[in-house]
C-alpha cells in the first residue's frame, strides 16, 4: 500500500487512519518519500495516531500542523517534537476540558 501511494497519487487527500498500523519508529522510505514529494503531487497527507507515543520520531520534524485531542502525554516525545511548548500548552488545554471532543490545533512553520 505505501509503495502505491508513494508511486500512483496525485491531487488528492491520504488519510492514514490508525497509522501505527502502516508506519514504524523507523520511518519506512516509502512514507519519507511520499511526504517528502507530496508538495510536488498535490497530496495532503492526515496522519491520525492514537498517542505521541506511536509517533515516528522522524515524522514529528516533517510535519506542518499537529492536531491534538485527549491523548497520552507529549513529554515522553519531548526531545523529538519541534515546538514542543506549544504542542504542550494545547495538550494541557484540551486535558483540562471537560469537553470530550475538543481539540487544539497547533500550526508547525
Amino acid at each position: 500500500m505505501l509503495t502505491a501511494i508513494n508511486q500512483d497519487l496525485t491531487n488528492c487527500l491520504v488519510i492514514y487512519e490508525d497509522a501505527s498500523k502502516y508506519i514504524t519508529k523507523n520511518l519506512q522510505p516509502e512514507v519519507r518519500n511520499t511526504v517528502y514529494d507530496s508538495k510536488q503531487k498535490n497530496l495532503d497527507l492526515l496522519f491520525l495516531f492514537h498517542g505521541f507515543a506511536a509517533i515516528s520520531p522522524e515524522l514529528f520534524r516533517m510535519v506542518d500542523i499537529y492536531t491534538i485531542f485527549k491523548t497520552d502525554n507529549p513529554d515522553y516525545r519531548r526531545a523529538e517534537m519541534v515546538y514542543y511548548e506549544d504542542i504542550k500548552k494545547a495538550w494541557d488545554e484540551v486535558m483540562k476540558s471537560k469537553n470530550k471532543y475538543i481539540k487544539k490545533t497547533v500550526p508547525v512553520y
